[in-house]
């Protein structure tokens, strides 16, 4: 292995510590509301199998007839972008505290949080998950495992932000409302 795939592997393990973490650290007892549908489900697992992909090529020769030379350089942002997205799903996680779920939901007691990495994007969970995608690009030196997760991404987040976006605002009307003017939604100042 290569010292760039041992860093990936590395900031995968983070990440999936993080969110293991926050997940048996905030387990919901009870929701108010919980949005669950079939494409969501859908959409979700093939997140997950996008982030998984490049594992194939990292432990198996399966995609070998898709691989080119890797341009190091890129690989090196894409490794700094890749741990800034582990950055900013902690933040999320703990900005978010009891608030966060695994899906699209509001718990009971819910708050409505625009502070710490909240009042720089209204979903850094997702902005996390994009830039990962977007890291997995540059990364990976294979035309199926580098963009497998962005190919799934820009389906699946447009999804699920439009189906907590709605929910929000029913659970949180002209406060969520007001906030959602003023912050972008995944890179702060852009979109």
């Amino acid at each position: 292995m290569t010292l760039i795939e041992y860093l990936y592997l590395t900031i995968f393990i983070l990440i999936t510590l993080i969110r293991k973490y926050f997940m048996a650290r905030h387990k919901v007892e009870r929701q108010l509301v919980k949005d669950t549908s079939l494409p969501d489900k859908f959409l979700l697992g093939l997140m997950g199998i996008g982030m998984l992909v490049p594992f194939v090529i990292l432990f198996t020769d399966w995609l070998s007839f898709s691989e080119y030379k890797p341009y190091v350089p890129m690989q090196w942002i894409g490794i700094f972008l890749f741990a800034f997205s582990g950055h900013v799903l902690y933040r999320s996680h703990a900005d978010l505290s009891r608030n966060w779920n695994t899906g699209v939901a509001i718990n009971e007691e819910a708050t409505l949080v625009t502070g710490g990495i909240y009042r720089s994007m209204r979903h850094p969970m997702y902005a996390a998950h994009l830039y990962w995608a977007m890291a997995n690009v540059l990364i990976i030196p294979n035309w199926i495992a580098g963009p497998a997760m962005m190919l799934v991404a820009v389906v699946f987040l447009p999804f699920r932000i439009k189906r907590e976006e709605k929910l929000m605002k029913e659970q949180f009307g002209q406060a969520y409302k007001e906030y959602a003017q003023s912050i972008k939604r995944l890179i702060p100042g852009i979109i």
